[in-house]
C-alpha cells in the first residue's frame, strides 16, 4: 500500500468514517442453487440491470434464459424475473415473436427487481400476455439474450432454433390495429366490403374453411368464415404488418410447433389463417383490396420444408431475400437455422464482430468451395443500383430485396433462373445444365478475386428496356386510395405494354417496319429451328411456354393488348379521364378480376423470370434474358460449375471481369455450346 493510501487509511479510522467494502465472493464458493440465481441478477450496486455471461451447468448442459411474467392488471408496472435454465429443463414456456421497432423506442421494466429497458413493443406484449392470478413463462430474444453482448448473441442465436422448437408454442404479437401501420378503414369501404364479400362468396360456399378464433381477454371462441366481412377487413389490417417483412419471424415460425398469430385481442391460428388464404387464392377471390400474401406463404413454404430438413442455405436465403433486418448479418445469420445442421455448420459462422461485407464473403466462399457449384451467382434482379456495402461483385448482396407483390398467388414471389431456391431437396438438379452440369472442383479464390474456367458465348448488341411489372393495388381504407391503387395497376399495364411491344419488334420480324413478304418468308430460330414469336415467349417464360396453357392463354391476351390500336386507345382513354371516371372503371376492373382471373396479372408470366430483366439479342442473333442492369456491349459466358449462363462486363484494367447477373439465352440452356477446350481463366473481381 503506498503512502498517501495508507495515511488516508489511518485519517478514516482515527475520525471514525471507515466504510468497510467487502469483496464480492467468487462464484465458485457458492453452493450450485445460488450460483444458478448469480448468473441472472446484477453484477454491481445500483438500479441497472446487469447480465452475466451463461455457461454450462454441472452435466455440462447448455443453458439459456427465461422470463418469468409476474403476474398483475391492466395498468400495472411489468415486473418479471429472468431465471437460468438448461436445455433439458422441464419448465413450460412459450416463445414471442414481435416486431422491434425503431431502436430508440424503448419502455423500462423491473427485471430481478432492477431496472431494465426493452423495445416498447415487446412491453405492450408482455403487458398483453400478462395474466392476472399466477406467472407465466416465457422467452422473448430482447431480454433473454444480452443485446449488448456480440459473444452471448453469438452463443445464444445458432441456440434460437432449439428454443422455438422446444417452446409449447409460438405467439406472434401484431397488436392492435392502431399499431398494424396501415391508416384506418373508412365507414363507406367497410360498409361496401360487409355487403361485398358475403354476396361474391355465395358460388363458392362449399369446401370453403373456416378460422378459429379465441377472444385472449374472455376466453371466447367464434369460427369466422372466410366469406365473411370481418375476417376480410382482419386480414387486411394483418398482412399489411411490418411482423411479415421482418428476417428472424421466419425461422421463429417455421421451427415452431405451434403457431398462435394475436391480433386486436384476437387469437388466430397459424393453419387456420393460411388454408384461408391458400383457399381464396386457389378459387381466384377477389383479393384484390387485399396485401399480397406472398410474405406469409413464403413463410409458411418454409414451416412445411424445416421438417425435412432437406433445403439448402443458399436456396433458404433467397426465398426470404425479401425480409428486413436492423443488423444486416441477420440477413444470413436468422436463416442458418432452417437448414440442414450438416450442410449449415460449412457455411457459417456467427459473429457480431466481423464486418457484414467479411461475413458475406466468408459464407460465399464456403457454399462455392463445399458445393462445387456457381449456382449461387444466379440472383434475383432488383431497382437497386448502389448499396451501402461494398463486395466482389460474384458475393451475393443479401441485403437487396427484391420486388414483390406482384401476384395474389399463393407463392413466394420471383425465383433466380438457377432454381436454387425452389429445389426442395440438396439432390434435385436444376433444370438448366448449360455447361452439362459441370462441376467447379478446384475453387480459385484469392482475396477478393474468383478464377474460373468459361468461354465466351457472345457479346451483346441489343438490350431492350427493362420489364416493371404490372403492379397490383393493395389498400382497402378509402375509396381515394382505391381509385388511386386501380390508376396506378393501370398505368403499369400500359408501361409493360410498351416494354412488351418494343421487345417483340426487335426480336420478332412483321412487327416493325418491314415484315416479311410471305409467311414462308419468316425466319427460323438457328439454334432450335422454331419461329421467332414462339422463341419471344419462351424467352419471356424461360422455356416454360410450351408446357403451360395458362401462360400461352395469357400470352395471347397480351398479343391482342399490344396489336390492338383500339385497346390502346381505350385504355390510354380511361387513364386520362381516370379521376372523373374512376369509380365506374374500378368497380369494372374488380369484377373482371373475380370472374375472369385477368391474365394481365398471371404470376408466371411476369412474377417469376422476366420481373427487373431485358431482352437481348447477340451479334450473331442469339436471343436472351438478362438483368436489367446489362449494357450493350457485356459478353455472356458459360462458366464451370454454373448450370445457366452469366454477363460479365469487363473492368477499365482489360484484364478483370465484373459479374453483371445470369441469363436465359434460348437455345443454349442444354449445354448445346458448352466446350471444355475453348475454356480460359475468367478473373472476376
Amino acid at each position: 500500500m503506498s503512502g498517501r493510501h495508507l495515511c488516508a487509511r489511518l485519517l478514516s479510522v482515527a475520525t471514525g468514517a471507515i466504510v468497510f467494502r467487502p469483496k464480492r465472493p467468487s462464484s465458485i464458493f457458492l453452493p450450485k442453487s445460488q450460483r444458478r440465481v448469480h448468473t441472472v441478477v446484477s453484477q454491481e450496486d445500483g438500479d441497472e440491470f446487469r447480465y452475466v455471461r451463461l455457461r454450462p451447468n454441472a452435466q455440462k448442459l447448455e443453458t439459456f434464459r427465461l422470463v418469468e411474467l409476474l403476474p398483475g392488471r391492466p395498468g400495472d408496472a411489468i415486473r418479471c424475473r429472468l431465471q437460468e435454465v438448461s436445455t433439458d429443463t422441464p419448465t413450460a414456456y412459450e416463445a414471442v415473436s414481435y416486431c422491434w421497432g425503431a431502436t430508440q423506442n424503448k419502455t423500462t421494466i423491473e427485471c430481478n427487481s432492477k431496472r431494465l429497458r426493452i423495445p416498447s413493443s415487446l412491453a405492450a406484449a408482455l403487458g398483453g400476455l400478462r395474466l392476472r392470478d399466477r406467472p407465466r413463462h416465457l422467452w422473448a430474444d430482447a431480454i433473454c439474450i444480452d443485446q449488448s453482448d456480440p459473444l452471448d448473441k453469438a452463443i445464444q442465436v445458432p441456440r434460437m432454433r432449439s428454443i422455438y422448437s422446444g417452446s409449447q408454442r409460438t405467439i406472434v404479437w401484431l397488436g392492435s390495429v392502431s399499431d398494424s401501420g396501415a391508416p384506418p378503414i373508412s365507414l363507406a369501404v367497410k360498409a361496401c366490403v360487409y355487403l361485398a364479400v358475403p354476396t361474391l362468396g355465395l358460388a363458392e360456399r362449399k369446401g370453403a374453411p373456416t378460422v378459429r378464433v379465441v377472444d385472449s381477454r374472455t376466453g371466447e371462441v367464434r369460427k369466422r368464415r372466410v366469406y365473411s366481412g370481418g375476417f376480410y377487413l382482419s386480414l387486411a389490417m394483418m398482412l399489411g404488418h411490418e411482423w411479415f417483412r421482418r428476417a428472424w419471424v421466419v425461422q421463429e415460425v417455421a421451427v415452431s410447433r405451434r403457431v398462435t398469430i394475436l391480433f386486436d385481442h384476437l387469437e388466430y391460428e397459424w393453419d387456420g389463417v393460411v388454408a384461408a388464404l391458400e383457399f381464396m387464392s386457389g378459387l381466384k377471390f377477389p383479393l384484390a383490396f387485399l396485401p399480397s400474401p406472398q410474405h406469409l406463404a413464403a413463410i409458411d413454404r418454409e414451416r412445411n420444408l424445416f421438417a425435412s430438413l432437406s433445403s439448402s442455405l443458399p436456396g433458404v436465403l433467397l426465398r426470404h431475400q425479401r425480409c428486413r433486418a436492423t443488423d444486416q448479418r441477420d440477413k444470413i445469420f436468422a436463416f442458418a437455422g432452417l437448414a440442414n445442421p450438416t450442410s449449415t455448420a460449412k457455411y457459417v459462422r456467427v459473429t457480431y464482430t466481423d464486418a457484414p461485407a467479411v461475413v458475406f464473403r466468408e459464407l460465399a466462399t464456403n457454399v462455392i468451395t463445399s458445393d462445387k457449384s456457381l449456382d449461387i451467382l444466379s440472383r434475383l434482379p432488383t431497382k437497386e443500383t448502389k448499396t451501402a456495402i461494398s463486395l466482389p461483385s460474384w458475393v451475393p448482396n443479401w441485403t437487396s430485396e427484391p420486388d414483390l407483390d406482384r401476384s395474389y398467388a399463393w407463392s413466394f414471389g420471383p425465383v433466380t433462373l438457377a432454381g436454387i431456391e425452389t429445389r426442395d431437396g440438396p439432390d434435385k438438379p436444376c433444370r438448366f445444365a448449360a455447361t452439362r452440369q459441370s462441376r467447379y472442383e478446384q475453387p480459385n479464390i484469392l482475396d477478393d478475386t474468383l478464377t474460373v474456367p468459361g468461354h465466351s458465348l457472345g457479346t451483346v448488341a441489343y438490350a431492350g428496356p427493362s420489364f416493371p411489372g404490372v403492379c397490383l393495388p393493395s389498400q382497402v381504407s378509402r375509396f381515394r386510395d382505391i381509385l388511386k391503387g386501380w390508376k396506378q395497376c393501370l398505368r403499369s399495364v400500359l408501361e409493360a405494354r410498351d416494354v412488351l411491344l418494343e421487345w417483340e419488334k426487335a426480336i420478332v420480324p412483321g412487327t416493325g417496319a418491314s415484315p416479311p413478304a410471305t409467311p414462308e418468308e419468316t425466319p427460323l430460330y438457328p439454334p432450335t429451328g422454331e419461329t421467332m414469336d414462339i422463341v419471344f415467349w419462351q424467352t419471356i417464360c424461360a422455356q416454360t411456354y410450351m408446357e403451360s396453357p395458362a401462360l400461352q392463354k395469357a400470352a395471347r391476351i397480351w398479343e391482342r393488348l399490344m396489336r390492338s390500336r383500339v385497346n390502346s386507345v381505350f385504355l390510354t382513354g380511361v387513364l386520362r379521364s381516370f379521376d372523373a371516371m374512376g369509380a365506374f372503371y374500378a368497380t369494372l376492373v374488380f369484377v373482371a378480376v373475380l370472374l375472369k382471373n385477368d391474365p394481365l396479372i398471371e404470376h408466371r408470366l411476369q412474377g417469376w423470370y422476366v420481373l427487373n430483366r431485358r431482352m437481348v439479342k447477340l451479334q450473331d442473333g442469339s436471343v436472351g434474358l438478362v438483368d436489367r442492369a446489362v449494357q450493350v456491349g457485356d459478353e455472356i459466358f458459360l462458366l464451370q460449375g454454373s448450370n445457366v449462363p452469366l454477363v460479365l462486363q469487363k473492368r477499365e484494367n482489360g484484364d478483370t471481369w465484373r459479374l453483371v447477373g445470369d441469363a436465359y439465352l434460348h437455345g443454349f440452356m442444354d449445354g448445346e455450346a458448352w466446350d471444355e477446350n475453348k475454356c480460359r481463366p475468367i478473373r472476376i473481381t
